[in-house]
């Protein structure tokens, strides 16, 4: 920068050439480095005012065409922050005062002109000053603009809670989080998010932040409820901040959702049982080369445990020959290249070599250093002896060529028939006669005779003619009822040149019919199985959770419909759960053998009512799962008119009983020589039966007819 353009610029205002020396002089005796320029009229000075922008203006009071007042508000209007020094000859505190209301920042009379070295630096001083503090104001309020749009525009919800944990402020994204709008929590505490099983835990460590509240505040994984009522998890992080007086004045914090981080942590779990239940060897190795991961196809194909084999340098796997190899392999890696599909050979734990497939690729971190390797290993041994089967295998490919239940038909890429098999004859119709020419376009004519739809017939083959890359699988329906299903697929050789078009035709009616007939039974076992008047359940034979009920299920329970998938079986029984389950378990294990169990059982409506069930168990096998099959009936009323039965049996054959009895002994009064003849008797035959260990009614029974023999 030159040093021209670092002086002050200096706008006299003024129409007497020697008062406008007489103030240069004065700035300069003050120290002032400047550049003047000086206007005597109004046109002058507005043209300065635009083309000199000053950074400061010397104006005379009054002037034939302008007066100070006007000079200061032309300044005004040029730049509201320019500051004006009126300088005169005289000038009264009146005038004074109504020039520094209008904007003027001093005045100065002309014989005390040596104040402008200090007046004038001091006017620029109080311009950038303010010019500083609105650019500050403006840069605050563009600031908390910005942090509002980043708080408001964030997806995870910002908040703020007063000292007594109330909301005074929560971010728009709390609707879609937990499902209430802002304001229905402003006010609140945020225990009323919390689930009521997770309220005291959460109360005790809230309570424990304010009391050291100098840290922050750290709740991991914790719950919240949703306005519909479903619990969300939600990590939550806060600071405290402080009043004036250095108070606790609230928490401002953040909540965010970890639903997605769950379901990465439940990929990653799943990717572990992945890696775990591969047949390949899977393993990975530090940057010393040390190994720090083996899965169980690694243990199946080497011999080594993973205890065995974690720890140890990776090359411990190695023949003697290959160690350079292995060494080589590694370097490769750590320079970040990826190895893939080395063919090599590794020593197992019993000292055999086995032939294997390995494919390595570096692990690097979030920054993309590397940090280890990992590698694939496949046993390859059975392809190495399939290589050496491999004319015996095409001799049988040729074989299942001709004996394959599908037509095969192969059209090279110039049309011409190049093979086919009997199959294709007969799914065709097709001598050998009308292929001999070998033109494709002859037998496609001769073949779309046969089909409902020889326009469409012949669009579909052009089209996959015209489109080399497709593939297609459809249906052919003939004329004479039957159904073929057609694929197709390009032909290429080992360099991925097209050199034709396999066709692959299947007789598929009888599957067809089959499958329009199966369909039907499920929809038949669908009506039964939801009209049935009893309740039908199928559950998981080892947890007894509910799989399927159908509507009477529902009903005779009470629950709305499909409310009891999911549920324990234990649950709408009466009693205690653990003995019900114990007992559920015991009947199927007896049901296995095929025969159903019939018990009858106490269970529980959703309203908590008792009530007695004939329940059928049958163990089962549905798809892959053994599950346990009830059809459940209430008996209620049947058990109450069995109860009511039996009672009036008892009473009946109590009044029986005494009736015979009254009759013996009128007969013994009767007939003296006879008395207690049949009580003797009865007793007798009732001895007998219980040593012969009848049933008590059948005790009974003889009893009455001993009394009554006689009679």
């Amino acid at each position: 920068m030159d040093a021209l353009s670092t002086r002050t610029r200096v706008l006299l205002l003024e129409n007497s050439a020697l008062d406008a020396k007489l103030i240069e002089r004065a700035l300069k005796k003050g120290g002032l480095m400047f550049v003047s320029q000086r206007a005597a009229t109004r046109e002058t000075y507005a043209e300065a005012l635009r083309t000199f922008t000053p950074d400061v203006v010397l104006a005379a009071h009054n002037l034939p065409d302008i007066d100070s007042l006007t000079a200061i508000e032309m300044a005004r209007q040029h730049s509201a922050e320019l500051p004006v020094i009126i300088v005169s000859g005289m000038l009264t505190d009146v005038a004074a005062a109504n020039l520094m209301k209008a904007g003027a920042c001093d005045y100065i009379l002309k014989d005390r002109l040596a104040r402008l070295g200090a007046s004038v630096p001091r006017a620029i001083a109080e311009r950038d000053a303010s010019r500083a503090r609105r650019e500050a104001e403006a840069s605050l309020r563009a600031s908390e603009a910005k942090f509002r749009a980043l708080v408001e525009s964030s997806r995870d919800v910002i908040w703020e809670i007063d000292r007594n944990g109330l909301f005074t402020y929560v971010s728009p994204h709390v609707s879609d989080l937990l499902g209430y709008e802002p304001d229905e929590l402003i006010g609140r505490s945020p225990l009323e998010l919390v689930p009521q099983d997770g309220r005291e835990l959460w109360r005790s460590g809230a309570e424990g932040a304010f009391v050291d509240a100098r840290g922050p505040l750290h709740i991991v994984e914790s719950s919240k409820q949703h306005k519909d009522g479903r619990r969300i998890f939600v990590e939550s992080n806060a600071v405290a901040f402080f009043d004036d007086h250095g108070h606790l004045a609230g928490y401002r914090g953040i909540t965010l959702d970890i639903s997605v981080r769950k379901q990465l942590f439940a990929e990653r779990e799943k990717l572990a049982r992945i890696v775990d239940s591969s047949h390949d060897a899977i393993m990975a190795k530090d940057l010393n080369n040390n190994i720090t991961s083996w899965n169980r196809g690694a243990e199946r194909i080497f011999g080594y445990s993973a205890a065995e084999a974690i720890g140890n340098h990776v090359s411990f796997l190695a023949p003697d020959h290959l160690k350079s190899e292995s060494e080589g392999l590694t370097a490769k890696m750590m320079d970040g290249e990826v190895i893939e599909n080395h063919a090599t050979v590794r020593q197992r734990k019993d000292r055999t070599l086995v032939d294997v497939l390995m494919t390595y690729s570096p692990i690097r971190d979030v920054t993309g250093a590397i940090i280890g390797a990992a590698g694939v290993a496949k046993d390859v041994t059975r392809q190495k002896e399939a290589e050496r089967a491999l004319s015996a295998e095409r001799a049988m490919l040729r074989t299942e060529h001709e004996l394959s239940p599908d037509g095969i038909l192969m059209v090279d890429a110039k049309g011409m028939i190049s093979s086919y098999n009997q199959q294709f004859l007969d799914l065709w119709n097709v001598s050998n006669q009308e292929t001999s020419s070998g033109i494709d376009s002859v037998l496609l004519e001769s073949a779309a005779k046969l089909t409902v739809n020889p326009e469409d017939f012949y669009a579909r083959v052009k089209y996959f003619y015209d489109h080399p890359d497709e593939k297609g699988l459809d249906e052919i329906d003939f004329k004479d009822g039957r159904i073929l299903q057609r694929y197709t697929a390009a032909a290429r050789d080992a360099h991925g040149t097209y050199i034709g078009r396999v066709w692959y035709f299947r007789d598929i009616t009888g599957q067809k019919r089959a499958t329009e007939s199966l369909q039907q039974e499920r929809e038949k076992f669908q009506t039964i199985f939801e009209t049935a008047v009893d309740g039908i359940f199928l559950s998981e034979a080892d947890t007894q959770i509910i799989m399927e009920v159908n509507t009477a299920g529902h009903r005779i329970f009470g629950y709305p419909p499909g409310d009891l998938i999911g549920r324990s079986i234990a649950n709408i029984s009466a009693g205690d759960p653990n003995l019900i389950r114990q007992n559920i378990a015991a009947a199927m294990d007896q049901g296995k053998g095929g025969a159903p169990q019939v018990l009858e059982w106490e269970c529980k409506r959703k309203n908590g009512e008792i009530f007695w069930a004939e329940v059928t168990m049958r163990f089962a096998q549905y798809g892959s799962r053994q599950v346990n099959v009830a059809i459940v009936r209430d008996i209620t009323v049947r058990r109450k008119a069995n109860f009511e039965i039996h009672e009036k049996t008892r009473q009946l054959a109590r009044g029986i009983e005494s009736t015979i009895t009254a009759l013996a002994a009128t007969a013994e009064m009767r007939d003296p020589y006879t008395a207690g003849h049949q009580r003797r008797v009865s007793n007798l035959a009732v001895a007998i039966a219980r040593r012969m260990g009848l049933a008590e009614n059948d005790v009974e029974g003889i009893k009455i007819a001993g009394i009554v023999h006689d009679i």
